[in-house]
């Protein structure tokens, strides 16, 4: 006999432009909008854009009218000590300087789960690493065993790229896991069904 398959609610997440998602977006960018259309209104995420980054924005030539339309729409967070310290701690931690995409990874952080509109995903990536997810279960009672990072690209979910298996937690050499991805092929699969079964298109 099949077991049916429970329904699965879509997840609303965060979507948080840095600079370059939010000159997309005034621009009007084709793939931009869509996915600020599936992931704001279609799921019910919010649209999130730090003052940092609409000042970043202004500055490289963005009209100002096109990204006020914009920020009717969205919650404009400010800087509270929360993120600025989060900020600092991931410049820090990770030996970045630009002060703009950790700002930018604080608030997805912060605002987990989130989706960052960005052409310095691998900057942001960089910043982030997973790593304040992974305390935050670890505090929750989780075993450091069980945790794995991975990455979800919800604009290629129909492509075998969209789940991503890349964090800088993943590299265990107690376990054999020597990479930043997930070697065993028994844990990767288990990872995907559980993707699988917690997230839909």
């Amino acid at each position: 006999m099949r077991r049916a398959r429970r329904a699965v609610v879509p997840v609303a997440v965060a979507v948080i432009l840095d600079a370059d998602g939010l000159t997309k977006l005034a621009r009007r960018d084709r793939r931009v909008r869509e996915m600020v259309r599936q992931e704001v209104v279609e799921r019910g995420g919010v649209l999130v854009v730090p003052p940092v980054v609409v000042v970043q924005a202004l500055a490289e030539g963005v009209s100002t009218a096109a990204i006020d339309e914009i920020l009717a729409g969205t919650l404009a967070e400010v800087l509270d000590h929360r993120r600025v310290s989060l900020a600092a701690k991931l410049i820090r931690a990770t030996a970045r300087t630009d002060v703009v995409d950790a700002l930018v990874a604080a608030e997805a952080l912060l605002r987990a789960p989130s989706i960052v509109i960005s052409s310095d995903s691998l900057d942001i990536r960089a910043l982030s690493l997973h790593a304040d997810e992974e305390a935050m279960l670890l505090d929750d009672g989780s075993s450091q065993d069980d945790l794995w990072g991975i990455n979800l690209y919800p604009a290629d979910y129909s492509s075998a790229g969209w789940l991503e298996f890349d964090s800088m937690i993943n590299v265990r050499p107690r376990l054999g896991n020597r990479s930043r991805s997930v070697e065993d092929p028994a844990t990767r699969q288990r990872i995907s069904e559980i993707v699988d079964r917690l997230v839909e298109p």
